[in-house]
């Protein structure tokens, strides 16, 4: 039984954390706690939390090292400036594992005495993560620091929910990581100080002690706002020459005044999908430069798709590229293509909304988090984070309020109102960074104003020509290098399940369920089907839910018969089953769906079954399984998880997700068994804008196991005994 204790000063928190066992909860009272230093392996989760989040207790400086279980939450990590170097590092964790810090402040400070170039700015790391494991960093605020985190030579790391502002050089820095989702942050509003060779980074990726693998950067909204430029996220080089391995690059909004909107160098296995990277209003004056996405061209089993951007740098034919159905706007043609909510010299923040139409809506390219208006950036980053009035989602000062934001009015140079010229100075600005910029893609000659004479835009970009603005309606190369490219998807809900004749497997016994489906006679597992999806060892049995040429599919892919049907096969690399946007489903109330699987390999590790961006989506991880599903009480990638159920191994399982958004219930359940039966949320998915459903992964190149069908239904009922019922597909 877990035992919760109060404390009230220093020492009765070492006391307490010296005697603690394991599951224990220590309650911190209002108060200064001073310094933490924590060596400590405990044999579950030691929580350490302030008594009340409104009134956090704060601690001045912490090192964690050689620890294990141990969670922060609601507090405020306070540091003022002594003097100390500019690398000083008040609040670490070193060589730990399994260590979280959530909903809490790392509250930096200026320096002052030390020159009249640097007084004035932010100073010192705000949180130092290095040789550890299965690092979380959640829902947390970073504010007035030179760095706002730096984690290096880690493995397992997750940083979500984070609002990080008022900066003057990297948001996070990260280097030789081995596996990690850095999601849903809000980067923004920087203080960066011109008279500093320091350059600005919002996300930054280095290999001066190693190589990154399995990097996920996805929804993440990254804005100069009324603050200064910085390179938005940048993968760069550094002393090692190997590629950074399997990187997804999803559904993040940049807006910014820098050219490296996106910038990646040697990469094998890479996937930039669905981001809107775009130019901050100054930049349409010249006054700065406009963002694009660069790939370095020897980067390797690249894919680059449905992105919103002005210039995409790299390909030049690549047989292991695919860079389809990218809308390449110019500055000039923005009034043709958004509309705009908010800007960040008037509003604190940029909102550039899609006009219905127009060659992004077309292309259903870009992020869904501009395309979701109303939209309130402090709702997006989530509820009570500091605990204190400056606190996204505490409603007094939002971020977006333009006059409220935390820091923005104070600690900003030229507070939003003139953009500091950069344009002159950030250029190149890479030759000061660790990660040589002489090697950087995008090094500085295609930056101010190169948007509108974008090299090889026609004749080595697949589809570059075809998809600016108004050109939507013609795209000659649309399918061109994607096997149904999507011109035949939209309709292709007449043969999607619950059409009634055109269910998979609509006529046969669902396996292990002893009970027949409606029109069945005949059992399911293995029988003849009319098609076969192969993806490396992944495979789909689907039936006669659709025919070859409606299938959306990504990667290198071959067909070849085998006499039941078309098979399908894949590489193993990007390549997954897009069965469109089912518009039947896009403002159901109620989702159904249900697929087999089995794993070819028992690595745990993480992968998508079922996804359909920011609406609904299916991950195995571990020995268990996620479901992510729109509500208002959470962000989406926050999911709802059943874990150690057996879902690491070798034999086939059968999922069933039924959610109803008017009943505010989600059901889950693996072998005819409830996992998962959660009704305190307030779902909300009918209204999110519908993407593409996809089986398979989008990035994951180690992808393996077996699907046998896949069904899915807009008409749910939910059981209540551990015997599945056939509702779902009636």
């Amino acid at each position: 039984m877990s035992t919760t204790i109060t404390v009230t000063s220093a020492a009765e928190l070492n006391q307490a954390l010296s005697q603690a066992k394991g599951g224990e909860t220590i309650l911190l009272a209002a108060g200064d706690y001073g310094a933490l230093n924590l060596s400590a392996n405990y044999a579950s989760t030691v929580t350490i939390k302030s008594a009340d989040a409104n009134a956090p207790a704060t601690i001045t400086a912490m090192n964690v090292n050689n620890a294990s279980n141990i969670a922060f939450e609601d507090l405020n990590f306070d540091y003022s400036f002594n003097g100390e170097a500019k690398s000083y590092r008040p609040f670490s964790i070193v060589n730990s594992s399994n260590i979280t810090v959530d909903n809490s402040t790392f509250s930096g400070d200026v320096a002052t005495g030390v020159s009249a170039t640097a007084d004035g700015y932010g100073w010192g790391q705000g949180l130092f993560v290095f040789r550890s494991d299965n690092i979380n960093v959640t829902n947390n605020e970073f504010h007035d620091w030179l760095k706002g985190m730096y984690v290096g030579i880690s493995t397992d790391v997750t940083v979500s929910g984070n609002n990080l502002h008022s900066i003057s050089e990297d948001g996070m820095f990260y280097e030789n990581i081995q596996g990690a989702v850095i999601e849903g942050n809000y980067i923004h509003d920087f203080a960066r100080n011109p008279n500093s060779a320091g350059h600005g980074d919002f996300i930054q990726f280095s290999r001066l002690t190693g190589v990154s693998t399995d990097i996920i950067i996805r929804d993440n909204v990254l804005d100069m706002g009324s603050g200064d430029w910085a390179q938005s996220i940048f993968m760069g080089n550094g002393k090692i020459v190997q590629p950074y391995q399997n990187v997804l690059i999803e559904n993040n909004t940049i807006y910014n005044g820098h050219t490296h909107g996106i910038s990646v160098s040697g990469t094998d296995g890479l996937t930039i999908a669905n981001n809107t990277v775009l130019a901050v209003p100054g930049a349409l004056t010249g006054g700065v430069s406009i963002p694009k996405i660069s790939v370095a061209g020897g980067s390797t089993n690249v894919t680059i798709y449905q992105n919103v951007v002005s210039q995409i740098n790299g390909y030049s034919g690549q047989p292991d590229w695919n860079v389809t159905d990218n809308a390449l706007v110019q500055t000039h043609q923005y009034d043709n293509v958004f509309t705009y909510y908010a800007t960040g010299a008037q509003d604190g923040y940029n909102q550039y909304g899609v006009i219905p139409g127009s060659i992004v809506d077309n292309l259903n390219a870009g992020s869904d988090l501009a395309q979701l208006f109303p939209f309130s950036y402090d709702a997006w980053v989530g509820t009570a984070t500091s605990g204190g009035t400056t606190q996204p989602g505490g409603g007094t000062t939002q971020p977006g309020g333009g006059t409220t934001q935390p820091d923005s009015g104070t600690t900003q140079p030229d507070s939003g109102t003139t953009q500091p010229d950069s344009g002159t100075t950030q250029p190149d600005s890479g030759t000061t960074q660790p990660d040589s910029g002489t090697t950087q893609p995008d090094s500085g000659t295609t930056q101010p104003d190169s948007g509108t004479t974008q090299p090889d835009s026609g004749t080595t970009q697949p589809d570059s020509g075809t998809t600016q603005p108004d050109s939507g309606t013609t795209q000659p190369d649309s399918g061109k290098t994607q096997p149904d490219s999507g011109t035949t998807q939209p309709d292709s809900g007449t043969t999607q399940p619950d059409s009634g004749t055109t269910q998979p497997d609509s006529g046969t016994t669902r396996p292990d369920s002893g009970t027949t489906q409606p029109d069945s006679g005949v059992t399911q597992p293995d029988s003849s089907q009319s098609s076969q999806m192969m993806f490396d060892d992944f495979v789909l049995d689907i039936g006669g839910l659709l025919n070859q040429d409606e299938i959306g599919l990504k990667g290198d892919t071959t067909v070849v018969n085998t006499g039941s049907g078309p098979v399908v096969e894949f590489d193993g690399k990007d390549d997954y089953l897009n069965l469109g946007r089912l518009e039947e489903f896009s403002g159901s109330s109620e989702l159904g769906f249900t697929i087999e699987f089995a794993r070819d390999e028992a690595d745990g590790s993480a992968q998508r079954l079922v996804w359909n961006h920011q609406k609904i989506g299916l991950i195995l991880k571990d020995d268990g399984l996620v479901v992510k599903v729109a509500n208002n009480d959470a962000k989406f990638h926050k999911g709802f998880k059943a874990k150690d159920i057996g879902l690491n191994d070798l034999e086939k399982h059968e999922i069933t997700v039924l959610v109803d958004e008017d009943e505010d219930r989600l059901q889950v359940l693996v072998d005819d068994q409830v996992v998962i039966d959660e009704t305190g949320v307030d779902f909300d998915f009918s209204d999110v804008n519908n993407r593409n459903w996809t089986i398979g992964s989008q990035w994951r190149a180690d992808i393996d196991g077996e699907v046998s069908s896949f069904a899915i239904d807009d008409e749910v009922e939910f059981v209540d005994t551990t015997v599945f019922d056939n509702a779902l597909i009636a």
